[in-house]
């Protein structure tokens, strides 16, 4: 099966996504061990973030930054050492709070002292050379009262034996204690907490693998301050002062999205954060029973939407085909009510389906049927120039999206 997660209608990111370990949300293959890991540490720098002026250091194409902004920080900047980054995130994040501004390895911030009132970093420390250096600058522009959160991958968890598991990208990866060390010869207060996120599967040669989507539990993405050297993601929090606080600004009106543990996205189609339903596996409906197999030109199956406001599905094709397909979305059986018809074009080997939001839609059935539009002649000569679609186990794999993330103003 070549599905692995919902795309964005982007032709060529190769350039963008084939350098370091970037991820970019909706165009890459979904990989929950990445998205769930890195939104979770911007979900609790959200509770900081809120009412301040904000930098996110390392902000790569920008989807954290945005978030950070959409949902209450006064003012962000995401800054990054790669052009082709700040680039994409000032095309593809746009906030009046929000702008990009490129920085340069080894070199200060392009920013006075005293600068900001919280400042983020996730996952880029252990990437540098000189880590207390960095440390240092993130000192610099922050405001005395002030304080940042760096998140960073345990070494005890990541990394137990670094010649058999070796990241060439992580050249200074650090330990609960080795962390922490690091963070009081700078700041004058540190607090370590953790999000286990159990992503990982020590194997007994100490060889490290990461676990298939469908074996992730995004209730692991929980921040905990108990045991924390036994967590895989690290967060130092580091204050100016001795008897700072670390105290979250966030109001109690955006507390969803600072609490959501499932897959949050930004949709541009929509203009709104919104959650992927279908993770961690396809959901397949009880009673039917049918072999893999792929189907040419046409299929019907079932699916079943885990929320509600259902407004967008997206559909894999194993052969993209040379013919728009026509859509039949139907409640509750193959002969049910008509919710959503139209002919689509296929972007490459995914179709993406963008109706208004059904409201009562969890744990509802709902009936798909796709079909090439094309001569009945088309369908018998030539499979080769029909769209393929796989079904498994009677199930036609997809992603259901939802508007679910409804935040209040405070």
């Amino acid at each position: 099966m070549l599905y692995n997660g919902p795309f964005a209608n982007v032709d060529d990111v190769s350039d963008l996504i084939n350098h370091g370990e970037r991820y970019l949300p909706l165009i890459t293959p979904y990989n929950a061990a990445m998205h769930l890991g890195h939104m979770a540490s911007y979900r609790h720098a959200l509770r900081y973030a809120y009412g301040k002026k904000v930098l996110d250091v390392g902000c790569g194409v920008g989807y954290g930054s945005h978030f950070l902004a959409f949902f209450g920080a006064v003012d962000v900047t995401g800054m990054d050492i790669d052009p082709q980054v700040i680039d994409y995130a000032s095309r593809n994040y746009n906030h009046p709070a929000l702008h990009f501004v490129l920085s340069y390895k080894d070199k200060p911030f392009p920013f006075e002292d005293q600068t900001f009132d919280f400042i983020f970093c996730s996952q880029v420390i252990e990437n540098l050379e000189d880590p207390l250096l960095f440390l240092k600058e993130i000192r610099r522009v922050l405001k005395i009262g002030g304080f940042c959160l760096i998140t960073s991958p345990n070494k005890e968890l990541f990394s137990p034996d670094p010649y058999l598991t070796p990241n060439k990208y992580h050249i200074n990866e650090m330990s609960y204690s080795e962390l922490s060390g690091l963070g009081k010869r700078v700041f004058s207060q540190v607090k370590v907490a953790g999000i286990p996120q159990n992503c990982l599967v020590q194997h007994a040669d100490k060889i490290v693998t990461v676990k298939a989507n469908e074996e992730i539990n995004p209730e692991d993405f929980s921040m905990r301050s108990e045991n924390v050297s036994v967590c895989e993601n690290l967060l130092m929090f580091a204050h100016t002062r001795p008897n700072g606080k670390f105290d979250p600004t966030l109001p109690v009106s955006h507390n969803q999205a600072a609490e959501c543990l499932l897959p949050m996205f930004w949709d541009s189609s929509v203009n709104r954060w919104i959650i992927l339903g279908s993770y961690p596996k396809n959901i397949v409906t009880p009673g039917v029973k049918v072999e893999n197999k792929i189907a040419y030109g046409a299929v019907k199956a079932p699916f079943v939407s885990p929320y509600n406001n259902l407004y967008r599905v997206d559909i894999a094709l194993l052969n993209a085909g040379e013919f728009n397909i026509d859509v039949t979305l139907r409640e509750d059986s193959p002969e049910g009510q008509v919710l959503f018809h139209a002919e689509v074009t296929r972007t490459g080997r995914k179709l993406s389906l963008l109706f208004p939001p059904f409201q009562g839609a969890a744990n509802k059935t709902y009936w798909i049927e796709l079909q090439a539009h094309c001569e009945f002649l088309d369908k018998i000569i030539n499979r080769k120039i029909l769209p393929h679609f796989e079904l498994k186990n009677g199930t036609l794999p997809l992603w259901t999206f939802h508007q679910e993330l409804r935040v209040g103003t405070p």
